[in-house]
């Protein structure tokens, strides 16, 4: 028996190695093959309209490519060649979906800068990597422009300007490069996650100081920057409300204290709070409070109450907070109502399984979510799309029928294309879900686990199986 374990690894390699150096047939499986395989990323959509962008890494060389609806027919708009390691991130598209703005350079999946912040640069190229903003038309044959190095570009709702970070400074820049871009403000700290205000009147930046951080707010040159309710607390997280009237934001506590062992995991307790973000009447004094923030909701105090790495902070409409969260175990999707009594929070995707990529309709009504979980119970290695209400209604799958899978041909262009039609009938099947045992018990973690004592659940909800994409855009949400 200990000669046959002995012989066992070195037959398994002689064989790896023979098969290896065996010449592959036409058309067969190959490492080759696997690497050659076009990934698509960063998919998202105009505002208005139904174009769509993504890039695609091709054999190393990095691109980005548009599509219009009805018929979603894809075209490349750059034209970077060679593996040169220089990443296309942070992809966003004007409200009239003709100009995309995009960050080239960086290593944003990294845990922690380079030394000298130097970019990466596998090729061993003699100019200097750089991480830019730059913008090009969605049109044939169009050439980039670059708007200034950076990073974080925020295009305005005007489609005008493109604020970004430079420096842990925010910059402004016209979207068409006619001028430099120039420093919008200057503030202490180190200023980022730039986020236009729906009027296009404001724009609120989270400004790190290292154990807290701020959210502000700026309008103007001539006015000063406002502080939303500036304590030691760290804030970040910033979502607008329709009318451009408040603020919601996450709020954690500051860093500093007692050193603490990294060997042990704490709890990273968090709350949600909601600020005045309209500037004050001209001519009228500041007055005590006017910049303070009310706490909507605030999370436990145990390990499971800690906060998400991405909390999905959503203004949707009827005054509706989306947010993420693991109370019940899972990260799962929750609402809560900012009008009216007793604001209760709503589970929204009650069930085992986790949620990932979200979408918020242009309406307001509705989340578009990625989730491993569909008919099949055993089924948890795939994504599929779901649609729920955001005010706690029945969620319904994407039809079956349609399977827009990534794949190659028409099934990669349905998956890039948005979301398939969704199946109306799944009302009628209420209560089908194959893992309503599961979700029951979820359900009860839920409710003990609520800082309220009690949460609320949607409706029971029919599952269908399709496959995951991200984004969403006004032409899919016809079909939905």
């Amino acid at each position: 028996m200990k000669n046959l374990w002995t012989l066992l690894p070195a037959f398994v390699a002689a064989a790896a190695i023979g098969w290896a150096q065996t010449p592959a047939p036409s058309g067969a499986f190959t490492l080759d093959r696997v690497l050659d395989y076009p990934f698509p990323d960063n998919l998202v959509a105009a505002p208005r309209g139904a174009t769509i962008a993504w890039t695609f890494n091709e054999r190393g060389a990095r691109n980005i490519y548009v599509a219009d609806g009805p018929d979603f027919q894809a075209r490349r708009v750059t034209a970077y060649a060679g593996d040169e390691g220089q990443e296309l991130t942070s992809l966003s598209l004007t409200p009239d979906g003709k100009t995309i703005v995009y960050v080239r350079g960086g290593d944003h999946g990294a845990n922690w800068a380079a030394e000298g912040n130097l970019q990466p640069d596998p090729s061993g190229s003699t100019a200097q990597p750089r991480v830019q903003v730059w913008a090009i038309a969605t049109a044939v044959n169009s050439v980039p422009t670059l708007l200034g190095e950076g990073d974080e570009p925020a295009i305005a709702p005007a489609g005008d300007r493109v604020a970004f970070v430079k420096d842990r400074r925010i910059w402004l820049a016209p979207i068409d490069g006619s001028r430099p871009a120039e420093p919008a403000f200057f503030a202490r700290g180190s200023n980022g996650s730039p986020t236009w205000s729906p009027d296009g009147r404001a724009l609120a930046f989270v400004s790190d100081r290292d154990d807290h951080s701020f959210i502000g707010i700026f309008t103007e040159p001539t006015q000063p920057i406002r502080y939303l309710s500036a304590s030691t607390s760290r804030d970040a997280s910033v979502a607008w409300s329709g009318e451009s009237r408040e603020i919601a934001f996450v709020r954690q506590p500051g860093r500093g204290g007692v050193p603490r062992s990294p060997l042990l995991q704490r709890p990273q307790p968090w709350s949600i709070l909601v600020g005045d973000a309209r500037p004050p009447r001209p001519g009228a004094p500041a007055a005590p409070g006017d910049d303070a923030a009310f706490e909507s909701w605030t999370s436990g105090r145990a390990l499971v109450d800690s906060v998400p790495r991405d909390v999905h902070l959503r203004w949707a409409a009827e005054d509706r907070l989306v947010f993420m969260s693991y109370q019940d175990g899972w990260p799962h999707l929750n609402t809560i109502q900012q009008r009216g009594e007793g604001r209760t929070p709503t589970l929204l995707t009650p069930g085992a399984f986790m949620v990932e990529h979200v979408s918020l309709t242009p309406d307001g009504r509705f989340l578009v979510y990625s989730a491993n979980t569909g008919r099949d119970p055993h089924d948890i290695d795939r994504r599929h799309l779901f649609r729920v209400p955001v005010d706690g209604s029945a969620a319904r799958a994407a039809d079956e029928r349609h399977r827009p899978r990534v794949g190659a041909g028409r099934h990669r262009r349905r998956a890039v294309g948005g979301v398939s039609r969704i199946d109306r009938a799944a009302d009628a099947a209420a209560g089908r879900h194959a893992d309503r045992g599961r979700n029951a018990e979820s359900d009860r973690r839920a409710a003990r686990r609520w800082p309220s004592g009690a949460t609320r659940t949607s409706s029971p909800r029919a599952w269908t199986s399709t496959a995951c994409t991200a984004g969403i855009d006004r032409g899919a949400r016809r079909r939905i």
